[in-house]
């Protein structure tokens, strides 16, 4: 991802899998890709499948390098040139501070310990193109083995939620939780307990934030305020 410059959100859009099967991926949780997965990913990112299944060389399959200019469309994934606009700005490597850290229930419900805006608990190294993006450590195993004790997520207030993403809300009553987003609709929110698979709908009038997870990160990319 980081040599292709995506995001694990990029990655599930490319592969056409959820966010969540994508952090078990990155995570460990899962041990080997299923074939259309790694041809999805060699199809993206420059990489050969073969490279990425079994470890053989080379990495690059000729042909298939992504060029250092290009981006990627959010729906088509096709490979495009600097001249055709894409619908965002393409994501570049970005230190996202830790504004709080996420102590873990059930269900993906959580207690934050917020840290001052202008004091955040040191950075996390990720790709973002939201300036307002933030992290917050999770602590506990309430959200194992797709979001582990001690990784963090990196959250993008601007970015639009997408189906099977990982999801930040938090309602006026001042719940806060980790869920899978399904789908918005008719004012209300559907979503899906990343764990046990629950289905749960929130009226959008009391969502008072509604923001996508784009990456989860492991505790090696943390790095302490300057």
């Amino acid at each position: 991802m980081e040599g292709a410059g995506l995001r694990p959100a990029d990655l599930a859009r490319a592969t056409k899998k959820t966010s969540g099967a994508v952090a078990m991926w990155l995570g460990g949780g899962i041990k080997s890709l299923k074939a259309d997965s790694a041809a999805a990913i060699e199809s993206v990112t420059g990489y050969s499948a073969d490279w990425i299944v079994t470890g053989r060389l080379p990495k690059r399959r000729a042909g298939l390098d992504v060029p250092k200019d290009a981006t990627l469309t959010p729906f088509m994934w096709d490979l495009v040139d600097e001249t055709s606009p894409p619908d965002k700005p393409p994501s570049s490597k970005a230190r996202v501070p830790v504004t709080g850290t996420a102590h873990m229930g059930e269900e993906g419900v959580y207690e934050e310990t917020p840290y001052p805006a202008e004091k955040p608990d040191g950075r996390v190294e990720g790709y973002s193109h939201d300036p307002a993006a933030y992290a917050l450590r999770v602590r506990g195993d309430g959200m194992h083995p797709a979001i582990r004790d001690g990784q963090y997520v990196v959250v993008e207030p601007a970015t639009k939620c997408e189906p099977g993403e990982y999801v930040i809300i938090v309602l006026d009553d001042g719940a806060r939780m980790i869920k899978e987003f399904m789908f918005e609709r008719s004012g209300s929110v559907t979503v899906l307990s990343v764990n046990s698979g629950k289905r749960s709908t929130f009226d959008r009038a009391h969502i008072t934030h509604l923001h996508p997870i784009v990456a989860i990160v492991s505790a090696s990319r943390w790095k302490a305020a300057a």
